[in-house]
């Protein structure tokens, strides 16, 4: 419109009838339309841009991870990009917990699900998962079996990987896979995420296997099967667990058998949990005695980007401590 509006006033300038003048009355009319006409378009365009700026912005991802430490590993790939949730709430255990029906809500509402793949989360999430499901420790080779003196027994998977630093940082890639195709637009945002906090995951074993490395070959006993994974990783020695199957008493049978495994390996230190029955914890290191110290499987805990961190450093400092400790 705009050329050939330039088009006709360059022909009325050129052509010998411009000088002709006009009624008033009609100069008034046509005064008054260009006037209306001006006005319009100006009305009509500044809406049209604020039509534009005012469109929906994209809903953004929803993430279910289904423990702690895939929390961490999520929101560490997401950043702000994307809403990350935990299935668990803080504290609770994936062995026992069950699921309420706002957590059913939660595994129906979102666009991608997190789980270990090791079996940890099998008996928790059954038939109840629709949206797709990432498994964080595929293409990791799992530890069989439950520890026993120096060896392993049976072929059940120790699901337990993200106590390994490098095998979270595996689960990290399997992730940013994940979220990169869930969500194609911020794919390039996501990988750069990802590389950052492997990097950082990378530092983190570092620092742990420098404060660890005194202890190499030390002998310890966990509370249940959670660290053949970290042991392996730093080079320690599992001797035996008191629950060998979580949240399952031990029996007095299997007690035995660890006093014996204590006394033959010059075990120093039991480690339990925050969830443990301190009271038989403590009367078995004061009838061997040895050292009681804590562990923290990371399962659960405080929904903190960094707590997964921040748990592995404290862990590494309980270990520490407690070999350094003089027996009781």
């Amino acid at each position: 419109m705009g050329f050939l509006m330039a088009a006709n006033c360059k022909r009325f300038a050129n052509s010998p009838r411009r000088s002709i003048l006009l009624p008033v009355n009609a100069r008034a009319r046509i005064t008054v339309g260009a006037i209306f006409f001006v006005s319009a378009f100006a009305f009509i365009v500044p809406q049209a841009g604020r039509a534009v700026s005012s469109s929906p912005q994209q809903e953004k991802t929803k993430i279910l991870t289904t423990i702690l430490p895939l929390y961490c590993f999520a929101v560490g790939v997401a950043g702000d990009l994307a809403r990350v949730d935990n299935l668990l709430p803080e504290n609770a255990s994936g062995h026992d917990y069950q699921l309420s029906a706002q957590d059913a809500r939660k595994l129906s509402n979102a666009d991608v699900v997190i789980a270990t793949g090791l079996g940890l989360e099998d008996s928790l999430l059954g038939r109840r998962l629709k949206a797709p499901s990432v498994k964080a420790a595929a293409g990791i080779e799992p530890i069989l079996g439950h520890v026993h003196e120096d060896h392993r027994h049976g072929g059940d998977v120790n699901p337990h990987f993200w106590l390994d630093p490098l095998l979270a940082a595996h689960a990290v890639t399997n992730i940013l896979h994940a979220l990169q195709k869930a969500d194609p637009p911020n794919a390039d945002a996501f990988s750069r995420n990802a590389a950052a906090y492997v990097t950082r995951l990378h530092k983190l074993d570092q620092e742990i296997s420098a404060a660890l490395v005194p202890y190499r070959g030390r002998t310890f006993v966990t509370y249940h099967d959670a660290f053949p994974y970290f042991a392996r990783r730093y080079d320690l020695r599992l001797a035996g667990v008191v629950q060998e199957v979580a949240d399952v008493e031990p029996t007095p049978h299997h007690l035995s058998e660890l006093r014996a495994i204590v006394r033959d390996k010059k075990v120093s230190v039991v480690f339990m949990e925050a969830a443990s029955d301190r009271r038989r914890l403590k009367q078995l290191a004061a009838d061997l005695g040895v050292k009681v110290a804590t562990l923290d499987p990371l399962e659960s805990g405080r929904l903190s980007p960094s707590a997964y961190e921040e748990g592995m450093r404290r862990n590494a400092e309980s270990i520490r401590k407690a070999f350094d400790a003089p027996l009781p």
